[in-house]
């Protein structure tokens, strides 16, 4: 764990980076923690952790990095998080959220790592993931969320790693999604897609493509 810290009464003032991976940490994360003014860099990853999300996290207006996987974390994502202006990465996979994705990530135009894979989302694919346009690696495998593929991403042209594993996606490929240059890791594996390859894939450069065969 790195720390940079001034304590002043109950809040870590000059916090900047906390990462508490792989422990044995339970209960819940404190809401206290969306004082933290100065924190970049948030990670609890493989812990035992219950409960939800605090609001208050939405106070973090430097916050980066924000890793929750792996825990037995539950309930909806605050659409609070949508007021997170700088952050890079938000990585929930591996607990029990619930719900819709809220309409407000729309405005993380920053994120360029996002995994929320192993959960019980309900709901679309979002379409608003179009706004993302600095992200590099999108992972929603087994999350709860279906299809079809949104068209916007093959817009995102910063977006090397895509994973869509078992989205119950049915039909056919999209070709637009074919014109996306910049792939080089795509998992579309344990959905129900049908139809031919289109032409628009023959020219990516793939460096991994998982099994986007398997039933054509």
């Amino acid at each position: 764990m790195h720390l940079y810290i001034i304590l002043l009464g109950n809040y870590f003032l000059f916090l900047y980076y906390s990462d508490l991976s792989r422990n044995y940490l339970n209960g819940t994360i404190p809401k206290q923690w969306g004082s933290m003014m100065n924190i970049i860099k948030i990670a609890v990853p493989g812990n035992r952790l219950t409960g939800s999300i605090p609001v208050e996290i939405a106070n973090l207006s430097t916050l980066q990095t924000f890793e929750l996987s792996e825990n037995q974390m539950f309930g909806n994502i605050p659409p609070e998080l949508g007021n997170l202006t700088q952050i890079q990465r938000l990585r929930f996979s591996s607990n029990n959220f619930t719900g819709e994705l809220p309409a407000t990530l729309a405005k993380l135009t920053t994120l360029e790592d996002f995994w929320i894979g192993d959960n019980q989302f309900s709901g679309k694919i979002p379409d608003y993931i179009q706004n993302w346009t600095s992200i590099n690696k999108l992972v929603i495998q087994g999350s709860g969320l279906s299809g079809p593929i949104p068209s916007g991403i093959s817009l995102l042209t910063k977006l090397t790693d895509l994973v869509l594993r078992n989205c119950n996606i049915n039909g056919m490929l999209p070709e637009n999604l074919g014109n996306t240059s910049t792939f080089e890791y795509l998992d579309l594996s344990f959905n129900k897609l049908s139809g031919m390859i289109p032409r628009t894939y023959a020219d990516i450069n793939f460096t991994y493509m998982y099994e986007i065969l398997r039933k054509f």
